[in-house]
């Protein structure tokens, strides 16, 4: 034993070695690389480019949304598919709005859920009047051949694996017109929309912080560069028109805040208020914080007059702009904001809302205020939300030590009014989360994109906290000399500025690669491959299911934990197409024939992409996808990859047959699940400690540890003579199957009866130090035991090699190998009796092992026993596809 814990002890060693000289070397490579990356940089003679820091900002924002719009197919976007719906709606009726059947309030839902704008319809129409206008030039007759539905979409689930897409698309791509130009030309619009909102944040920036104007610019980058606003911005969205409408009247609000009332300022804010209103309910948050703005500036500068224009202008923009649509819906829907009709027709929330609802749902919360793409179900890397996660923490923490810091000022009114633009801000901020509460109380919709109207308040909060905190460190790392530095200046601004630059740029960075590497990979269908393009080592099957051959799969075999995601490919042949298009549905299921996989996944070929009546006759395809494990696996064993293809409903599976054309059931052998930590009882066992542990250990690699037996009387044993239970040990991973085989001789040194067998989890999954019990049945031969002494010899033998046995003892030139171990002896005596030998049970315990049944098949010398699951589905005889390398 401490011969072999020191072998191990070196080798682990000298991995370490290794792989510590590995990572020296690539670090030093790196840095290397870097240093080469910088020195070409700096010798390159860069021209100026004549832009402005905001015109930067606009173009980079420009080129991002540009790619986002690109990269998204068209109707993907954000419920862009019933956005345009709308627009296709008024189109189609003249301008003339849709009216839902409220008959019958129990069946609102089902009564609207198939229109071509569901929720929409209940929508202030602005937006949808504009982009009809705006399409108005384009034949938009196409739409229906591109709204053609995948059915197996995973909608709202951002963690799932694909079947990203609402609808099907041709493979080739979409032609640049009809209904796809018009769907482009609206994107470019939100596009041209987004530009005025980053105004609107930047100038806002500016004014709650006059001091330090970089915090209008960072206002700016973290707008324009959220990606979760590029996404929405570069897609057909009421969003992009309510965001642009409200930024400016939050910042029309400000310059009020600060300067006092301006006839033309109040004039221009009542009608974009209005119009806001006409776009999207969230606009009404506006209106109460606008009004105890205006009260205070009123209170303030002591001018009635000014509030009372300021309000009569916004009601009378309201009443004129936007009134008819509200009392619309109170003569239509018997309330005003038709938020309860458009919450029926959405799905509305049947659980109560509560503070543990928002926690459960808080994840979904942050990660849709800055990115969560599609239909809301492709997410980025989790870096991209844990340095989101750090913006915002240092941005709440810097406005409440900013706004510490002017509460401590003795002359407060000097800092009032700069207070007075910062608690505007988050007054809308609070109002806008409440509104959002309460909406997502009423329907599932925890997104935090619904926050985007206020993004003029959230953005230059979070860079004037971020500025703060900015200030203090660099402060605090090169202190100025205070006798002569005033405190606003002990940081100047170019010196802020230049701390911003690289952080802005790799966020720019960041931003670049979101869409190219998590959105356009989940639309893009797969490509034909050549045979020879499939991996050697991909395991080779046949099984055709009519038009469509498997000859291939590729996995990575190894343990699983609970929980964890399993990934593989599946190579395809195409014989020929389809007529209808087929489903695939693929599951984890046990030895047992149990399902494990959280979920069957049902989907068209190419996670959703492809269609089998569009595939081409020999044409191969790798199809790849996940399937995540149950978490609550207690136990450990192989599992397999179960295989079924059907038109319609799953009930009408696809034959899938062998080459010789005998009906199968497809389960690919593809890993086993593992419990961590599984507990091994080591009770009712003679344990093995005081015997020399080479005499008991079987190729290095299996160690006997200790033994039991049942009496023979017991009824379960099942028909067995009695059971011998076994407790082995792995002493080393394991890259091989071996077979357990338990060997009966008699006193002449003669092999009566024996059992071979395969323990439920393959030995190429054991691993150091894992603890196991195997049962053996010990059946009497033909004639039953002839009266005599009998001798148990245990042993392994490799699955694919019956004759390479495992050794205790290597074969030298004077003794031979052994490959067996002594357990125990039993006699039989002349009654027949068998009797077993006493054991020394240290720990013994009133519960038995679980005992198997008695084999059903014939053993055989070196026989393997398997077990294969059954097909509780068919009752026509079925075998199991595996790879040729197995069969």
């Amino acid at each position: 034993m401490e011969e072999q814990n020191s072998e191990f002890q070196k080798k682990l060693n000298d991995w370490l070695y290794k792989v510590g000289d590995y990572l020296t070397i690539l670090g030093q490579r790196i840095l290397e690389l870097l240093q080469k990356f910088w020195s070409w940089y700096k010798s390159i003679n860069w021209p100026d480019i004549p832009l402005t820091a905001f015109q930067l900002l606009v173009l980079f924002y420009v080129i991002f949304g540009s790619i986002f719009m690109v990269s998204t197919p068209i109707l993907e976007a954000s419920d862009e598919l019933w956005h345009f719906g709308m627009v296709e709606y008024l189109r189609e009726n003249n301008g003339q709005l849709p009216v839902y059947d409220v008959s019958d309030p129990d069946l609102i839902y089902e009564n609207n859920r198939d229109t071509i704008y569901r929720q929409e319809g209940s929508q202030p129409p602005l937006y949808y009047y504009t982009m009809a206008l705006l399409s108005s030039p384009f034949d938009i007759s196409d739409a229906e051949q591109y709204r053609i539905p995948n059915p197996h979409v995973r909608a709202g689930e951002p963690g799932s694996f694909a079947n990203k897409n609402l609808v099907l698309h041709p493979v080739d791509g979409v032609p640049l017109t009809g209904t796809p130009l018009a769907i482009y030309i609206m994107r470019l619009f939100g596009i041209a929309m987004g530009v005025v909102t980053i105004w609107a944040v930047w100038q806002s920036g500016e004014l709650i912080a006059p001091h330090r104007p970089v915090v209008g610019l960072l206002a700016g980058v973290l707008t324009a560069f959220n990606p979760m606003f590029l996404f929405i911005s570069a897609s057909v969205n009421n969003d992009t028109m309510v965001i642009m409408l409200n930024s400016v009247v939050i910042l029309l609000a400000l310059q009020t805040l600060r300067e006092g009332f301006d006839l033309r300022r109040s004039l221009l804010l009542a009608i974009l208020l209005g119009l806001a209103t006409l776009t999207k309910l969230s606009a009404l948050v506006l209106v109460p914080v606008i009004a105890v703005a205006g009260l205070w500036v009123a209170r303030r500068d002591k001018d009635l007059s000014g509030v009372l224009v300021l309000g009569g202008a916004m009601l009378i923009a309201w009443g004129t702009i936007a009134g008819w649509w509200y009392f619309r819906n109170l003569d239509l829907y018997g309330e005003l904001f038709g938020t309860q009709t458009m919450a029926m027709v959405a799905g509305v929330r049947e659980d109560p809302y509560t503070f543990f609802t928002f926690l459960g749902e808080f994840e979904g919360f942050r990660q849709g205020y800055w990115g969560v793409f599609g239909a809301f179900n492709i997410i980025t890397s989790p870096l991209v939300y844990a340095i989101a996660d750090f913006i915002v923490f240092v941005g709440i923490f810097g406005v409440i030590f900013l706004v510490s810091q002017l509460v401590s000022i003795q002359d407060f009114s000097f800092a009032r009014r700069e207070i007075s633009l910062v608690l505007f801000l988050l007054g809308i901020v609070l109002i806008g989360i409440i509104a959002y509460l309460n909406w997502t109380s009423m329907t599932y919709a925890s997104q935090g994109r619904l926050l985007f109207p206020f993004f003029a308040a959230i953005s230059p909060l979070l860079a004037v906290g971020l500025i703060e905190i900015l200030w203090w460190v660099l402060f605090l790392l090169s202190p100025p000399d205070r006798s002569y530095v005033r405190a606003g200046d002990a940081v100047p601004e170019p010196i802020l500025r230049e701390s911003l630059q690289w952080p802005v740029r790799i966020a720019g960075f960041i931003v670049l690669l979101i869409p190219i590497l998590t959105i356009l990979p989940q639309y893009r269908a797969p490509r034909p491959i050549e045979l020879a393009d499939i991996p050697d080592d991909a395991n080779r099957i046949f099984a055709e299911y009519d038009n469509i051959r498997l000859i291939g799969y590729d996995a990575v075999d190894r343990r699983y934990l609970p929980g964890e995601r399993v990934r593989f490919t599946l190579y395809w042949e195409v014989i020929e197409p389809t007529e209808d298009d087929l489903t695939m549905a693929i599951a984890l299921v046990s030895p047992f024939g149990d399902e494990i996989s959280t979920r069957t996944i049902s989907t068209y070929p190419g996670g959703g992409t492809l269609r089998t009546s569009t595939w081409e006759a020999g044409d191969i395809y790798a199809d790849t996808y996940e399937l995540t494990l149950l978490r609550n696996v207690h136990s450990r064993y192989p599992f397999d990859l179960s295989i079924n293809w059907y038109d319609e409903i799953p009930e009408a599976r696809v034959t899938a047959t062998n080459e010789n054309d005998s009906t199968i059931n497809v389960l690919l052998d593809i890993g086993a699940v593992i419990r961590p930590n599984l507990p091994v009882s080591f009770s009712d066992l003679d344990l093995l400690q005081d015997e020399e542990a080479n005499t008991r250990t079987f190729g290095r690699i299996i160690r006997l540890e200790g033994f039991a037996h049942t009496p023979p009387e017991l009824e379960e044993n099942n028909g067995a003579a009695f059971i011998v239970d076994a407790l082995w040990e792995s002493q080393s991973s394991i890259e091989t199957d071996y077979i357990a085989f338990l060997h009966v001789y008699n006193s002449d040194g003669e092999l009566v009866t024996q059992y071979d067998f395969q323990y439920q989890l393959p030995t190429r999954y054991w691993t150091f130090n894992e603890n196991f019990r195997l049962i053996y049945p010990v059946t009497a031969p033909e004639n039953g035991f002839a009266p005599d002494t009998y001798t148990i010899n245990v042993g392994w033998y490799e699955k694919d090699n019956p004759e390479i046995r495992l050794n205790i003892e290597e074969a030298t030139e004077e003794d031979p190998a052994i490959s067996t171990y002594q357990m125990f002896e039993f006699t039989v005596n002349n009654a027949g009796e068998i009797i077993l030998p006493e054991l020394e049970i240290d720990n013994p315990t009133d519960d038995l092992p679980d005992v198997p049944l008695a084999p059903t098949e014939e053993d055989t010398p070196e026989a393997e026993l398997t077990q294969q699951a059954d097909d509780t589905e068919s009752d026509e005889p079925e075998t199991t596809a595996e790879s040729e390398d197995e069969e």
